[in-house]
This record gives C-alpha cells, sequence and structure tokens, in this order.
C-alpha cells in the first residue's frame, strides 16, 4: 500500500537533515512509497558527479526505503538534468538521477499511485533566483532556471488534453498572487524581488483555468498553508497526501 509524501527544497547536504530518523518517521516505508521534492534537490550541483552526490545519492539508493521524485528548482545545475536518460513511470517520461531518484519532467501529467489509488500532478520546476546577481553563471546560476516558452507551452497543452483538470499541481514556486498573499501574512517586505518571476506568474494564469485540489511547492524556505487550504508551501515538513499530517521541523 503505497504512500506519497511531499517536502520543500534540500539543497544538496545543507537541509538533508530533514530525512534523518530523528525528523521523519519512515517506518514501514519502501520503495513503493513516494517522496516529492519540491525543487531545489541540489545534488546535481557540480559538471561531473562530486563525491558528495555520489555518496547521498547512495544513501537515497540503499538507506532511504522510499523512492525520491524530484521537482526541478532554480539553486539546481540546468545543464544536467536534460542528460538524465528517459525512463517511462507514471504515464509519461521521467529522468533517472539514480537507482531510485528521478527527476519529473516540466510540463509533464503523471498518474502516481497510494493506498486511496491514482492521483494525476501537474508538474512545472523552476523559478526566478533573486539572489543570482551574487551567483556565477555556469557554476553557481544557469538561465535555466526559468522554463523555456517551449515547456510552458507543452504544460498548457498537456493540461488541455486532461480537460484541465488534475488532482494536484506540483511546483518549486507558487502563483505570484498567492506569494504576496504569504508576503503580506508574514509582513514581508519582499514582493519588489519577487514580482518579477515569470514562472509564478504562470501559475497565476494555469491555477485560474485549472480544477485542482491542492497545488504544493517549496521556494520560500517556509512552511504556510493559504487560508482556504488550497495552496501548501513547504520547507522542513513533510506532508503526508493521504491524511494531510506534517512531520519534521518547524
Amino acid at each position: 500500500m503505497s504512500k506519497i509524501m511531499l517536502t520543500g527544497d534540500v539543497h544538496g547536504s545543507h537541509d538533508v537533515h530533514k530525512f534523518s530518523s530523528m525528523c521523519f518517521d519512515y517506518k514501514g516505508l519502501d520503495k513503493n512509497d513516494y517522496v516529492i521534492i519540491l525543487g531545489d534537490f541540489g545534488f546535481l550541483w557540480t559538471p561531473y558527479p562530486s563525491k558528495e552526490e555520489l555518496y547521498w545519492l547512495n544513501w537515497f539508493d540503499q538507506q532511504a526505503p522510499w523512492t525520491t521524485l524530484v521537482v526541478d528548482g532554480n539553486h539546481e545545475n540546468h545543464e544536467r538534468y536534460p542528460l538524465l536518460p528517459d525512463v517511462d513511470m507514471f504515464g509519461s517520461k521521467v529522468g533517472r538521477i539514480s537507482k531510485s531518484v528521478f527527476h519529473l519532467r516540466r510540463g509533464h501529467i503523471y498518474d502516481i499511485p497510494d493506498i486511496n489509488g491514482s492521483h494525476s500532478f501537474f508538474v512545472m520546476g523552476g523559478a526566478r533566483s533573486i539572489d543570482k546577481a551574487y551567483r556565477t553563471e555556469g557554476k553557481s546560476w544557469w538561465r535555466d532556471e526559468i522554463p523555456t516558452c517551449a515547456q510552458f507551452e507543452l504544460g498548457l497543452q498537456n493540461l488541455e488534453v486532461h480537460d484541465w483538470k488534475v488532482d494536484y499541481i506540483i511546483s518549486h514556486t507558487g502563483p505570484a498572487s498567492v506569494i504576496h498573499q504569504y508576503l503580506c501574512s508574514i509582513k514581508a517586505d519582499m514582493w519588489d524581488k519577487t514580482d518579477k518571476d515569470p514562472v509564478a506568474k504562470y501559475f497565476d494564469n494555469v491555477c485560474a483555468m485549472t480544477n485542482f485540489k491542492r497545488m504544493y511547492f517549496g521556494h520560500m524556505h517556509d512552511n504556510w498553508v493559504s487560508p482556504d487550504g488550497k495552496y501548501h508551501m513547504l520547507y522542513n515538513h513533510i506532508v503526508d497526501l493521504g491524511n494531510l499530517s506534517t512531520k519534521g521541523l518547524l
């Protein structure tokens, strides 16, 4: 009986501690269960696999009992994701990162099963980095953090094929209007830094046109749920889709 769980950014070894047994009760999980990371996986960082990357991918394969599914974020080496070999999973193509870690492609819709049946997920990774002025292109920042026009269009085409109805939307960033709502709720004066993200604006349109239950995203390094309960921002929380419980650090 599979479970689907979701969590926010990992940033390589920086936040991988959220998967320790002290923070995450993963007893009873196996490789038929799925943990979805909502962007900034961060282990595919250097041009070629580093010792740190190989160590942690081996940990996900050999020590983590679950299968890991990755939505790409903005802090990723976006030159490496397109080079991943394609694998047929969940009714579409995913990129194989390792034996039990897979990349969910931008613009695709996946049917992922759990104990309650199969659920449809619309995926669009990427986001605009507000810190790129302090990063180096091709080393710590990549232009392909923003989806291409073709990837945006593929997403719209797939949603149209599905009659603009999916169970869930999963991404790295949320709709611009929802992020603005969040920033207002915490009284943060950051809107001038976040209102230029084309991915967030894309989701304003997608969410307005699509019939869906909930949207899950990361990016903002906080845990927050919109007042209507439809938009879930995740960071250290690990959410069980089956019962909406959360486990992890606040």
